[in-house]
């Protein structure tokens, strides 16, 4: 190989560009090699064993056995392949942009250790056919940010800080995902307002701001409607109206506060014998023209108003003054008898010897509207009767002593009290006004008129007479006025005689 050497340079400088390029050697038929034995490593574009101020190149493949070191742009028209350990980029700023597509699996070196993405610099739209998570002790982490930030297509998830809940995009509104409700949420169902609080609440309003509990179900299976966010006390508690449109039928009791209407045009409150109708209010109003009560009907207050203008019954009995409450239905078995009263066991208040009515008997060994002693008293809810050893039910009361009762009857206030009562001294009933009979008077015990006594018919009288006013008797037609009859014998065989004064010869003295 010819080296050109200027003239003008001396043999010394000749020298030194002769060494910079090394040694020439030619291998026997071989083409022409370039061999540089100078091992300088380089640093720059200026330094290393071979320097050039052009470009380099090279036709054929080229084995570099250290690092190489680019400036500027590198372009390669051909496939790259990297073996070993690859960094690209040394800085924040630094940027890859791939053009063509990824045809491997794209692995991390370390499991679990590296992140797609950070909080500061985060991906935009990631499009894949499947996610998933092998690690069990990580999550999903969805996109987090306020009402004003929503964003994404259909089928986005979010979590929304606004409103405190989980939403997705329907395609044109956010929807809540976590609990049934509407899209501003005021109007939702929601299962836990604290850490497993196990209440299912429904909530209705006009905003999010003016939502309002309407109902809950809470752990005791009691369901609560029109209470707020208090739980239900019952097993169905409704605070305000219920309207009912068709038949409601109850197996069991039925307590009924506040204000309480049974009625509606047309329609009526039904409650089957077997069953019965407490109403424990202040004040209780029936609003209908005619009420049928087909059970029993127990008035358990202390004043009884009767406002009616007529007032008509079946019962041939009037019964007044018992000393207790009617327990009705009483369960008696071989003789000992169970106090009842309104389907519970109740005590009775009875002593031995007491005596008690039979309303009803209700039963064989018992008779209706008769006083029976009571014999012994087992306990507080149980006794037996004098001369009673049947099974069955029937209905009772307690009696008042004859003392107790006196004083007791009927009343007609009006310009003065016209009454009938009875007065246990006596052992008789007394009358405040006179009185009138129509047809036959009979008394068979004692009688004592303390004003007159006009009888138009027959008298009949066999015990002593006591009057202490004027006696007028009329024959009729047989004989003059103030005329009476004489028994003339012990047959009783009669003539009229002149009513007046008499000796013991029968010579009448006068008037």
């Amino acid at each position: 190989m010819a080296a050109n050497v200027a003239l003008s340079d001396t043999f010394d400088l000749w020298r030194t560009r002769t060494n910079q390029l090394l040694m020439y050697t030619q291998t026997p038929g071989g083409k022409d090699e370039l061999h540089i034995s100078n091992t300088s490593n380089a640093t720059s574009t200026t330094t290393g064993a071979i320097t050039s101020n052009g470009g380099i190149g090279i036709l054929e493949s080229a084995v570099i056995g250290g690092s190489v070191t680019i400036n500027t742009n590198l372009t390669v028209d051909k496939d790259v392949s990297l073996k070993g350990n690859t960094d690209i980029g040394d800085a924040a700023s630094d940027t890859v942009t791939i053009n063509a597509r990824v045809d491997a699996d794209l692995n991390p070196y370390t499991d679990a250790a590296r992140n797609f993405g950070n909080s500061s610099w985060r991906w935009g739209t990631v499009h894949v056919s499947g996610i998933t998570g092998s690690n069990s002790s990580a999550a999903l982490h969805i996109p987090v940010g306020s009402s004003a930030e929503r964003a994404g297509g259909t089928g986005s998830i979010r979590w929304n800080t606004t409103l405190g809940r989980f939403e997705g995009n329907t395609g044109t509104l956010f929807y809540p995902l976590a609990s049934p409700a509407d899209q501003d949420a005021d109007t939702k169902i929601t299962t836990d307002n604290a850490s497993d609080e196990d209440i299912i609440r429904f909530f209705t309003g006009n905003s999010i701001t003016e939502s309002t509990e309407r109902m809950n179900l809470g752990t005791s299976g009691n369901l609560a409607i029109g209470t707020g966010s208090t739980l239900g006390d019952a097993q169905l508690q409704v605070s305000g109206t219920v309207n009912v449109g068709g038949t409601t039928n109850f197996a069991n009791r039925v307590n009924l506060r506040g204000n309480t209407y049974l009625y509606e045009s047309a329609e009526w409150c039904n409650v089957s014998p077997s069953s019965w109708l407490h109403i424990h209010t202040p004040d209780t109003t029936i609003d209908s023209n005619t009420v049928i009560i087909t059970g029993n009907l127990v008035v358990q207050g202390t004043r009884t108003y009767n406002d009616t203008t007529v007032s008509v019954t079946e019962d041939k009995t009037f019964i007044i003054g018992l000393a207790g409450n009617v327990y009705s239905d009483s369960d008696a078995s071989s003789g000992t008898i169970t106090s009842q009263r309104n389907n519970a066991t109740e005590n009775h208040g009875l002593s031995a010897a007491d005596k008690v009515f039979i309303a009803r008997a209700g039963t064989s060994g018992l008779t209706d509207e008769a006083i029976y002693v009571v014999a012994s008293v087992p306990t507080v809810t149980t006794f037996t009767l004098t001369g009673y050893s049947g099974t069955g039910t029937f209905d009772w009361a307690k009696c008042h002593t004859d003392a107790q009762a006196s004083g007791g009857g009927l009343v007609l206030p009006a310009t003065t009290k016209h009454q009938l009562t009875y007065e246990s001294s006596l052992s008789a009933w007394l009358i405040s006004d006179g009185g009138k009979v129509n047809g036959a008077f009979q008394v068979t015990g004692t009688s004592d008129f303390d004003g007159d006594l006009d009888i138009d018919a027959a008298v009949v009288h066999d015990g002593a007479f006591t009057h202490a006013g004027a006696f007028k008797t009329t024959a009729g037609s047989t004989a003059a006025t103030n005329y009476f009859l004489k028994s003339a014998d012990a047959a009783g065989t009669s003539s009229w005689v002149a009513f007046g004064i008499y000796n013991s010869a029968g010579t009448r003295l006068g008037p």
